[in-house]
């Protein structure tokens, strides 16, 4: 449900965080990062099953960075206020939503399709369709 997928999504970010934070401990801050992907990719994947490939983890850094600026919003709350704390997370669609929204340089941009995609409660295909339509272009010029 919606509480899962919350959760998968906030995972998600917080684990990006975590590489970045790995990361810039690192000296040789390249090699090491990978070095970080990797052994991430190991253990989550040893721990918890599929999930957590290589490209998926690396996707979760790009994520955080991405939505970084949103880190202040996301608050330690303990499980009992857990309805509470859903209420408040920052993340309202799905992992998979955010795979594609992430990979939109434009900040306007990717919130504009985020805001028209929790409105309009658009399915992942729809905000494929509307961002290769390029409907946030057409906004801005109207």
């Amino acid at each position: 449900g919606q509480m899962a997928n919350a959760i998968t999504v906030l995972t998600s970010f917080l684990l990006g965080r975590y590489i970045i934070e790995q990361e810039q401990q690192g000296a040789e801050r390249a090699k090491y990062g990978a070095k970080v992907l990797d052994s991430l990719s190991s253990y989550l994947t040893e721990e918890y099953g599929r999930g957590f490939s290589r490209s998926n983890v690396a996707g979760m850094r790009q994520f955080y960075m991405a939505y970084k600026d949103r880190e202040n919003e996301i608050i330690q709350s303990g499980i009992g206020q857990l309805e509470t704390a859903y209420k408040k997370i920052p993340f309202k669609l799905s992992w998979t939503h955010y795979q594609i929204l992430m990979r939109i340089e434009d900040k306007d941009e990717r919130d504009f399709y985020e805001k028209e995609a929790i409105r309009s409660n658009w399915n992942v295909s729809t905000l494929k369709r509307q961002f290769h339509s390029s409907l946030y272009l057409l906004n801005i010029v109207t």
